[in-house]
């Protein structure tokens, strides 16, 4: 009964936790996350969807993730 956005950026909240390992801190690394369908099909998820976005970009830099990190955020029109 998990969300399908709470999925997906929970694989990139994985992503940024194993990238940023005592290992892993000093390598380079990309990610590309695309999610388009939320605001497109649905009216009532993107409000939820952009607040655990936001606690999850915040986590990202509490964490001190998007030190020395070029992090870009984009969005589209959303609903038609």
């Amino acid at each position: 009964n998990i969300p399908q956005y709470e999925k997906s950026i929970d694989q990139l909240r994985l992503f940024m936790n194993q990238m940023n390992t005592e290992t892993n801190k000093n390598l380079a690394y990309f990610s590309f996350s695309l999610f388009n369908g939320y605001s497109h099909e649905y009216f009532y998820i993107p409000e939820s969807y952009d607040l655990y976005l936001k606690e999850t970009i915040e986590m990202f830099e509490n964490k001190g993730y998007l030190d020395d990190t070029l992090f870009i955020l984009m969005s589209d029109h959303g609903a038609r």
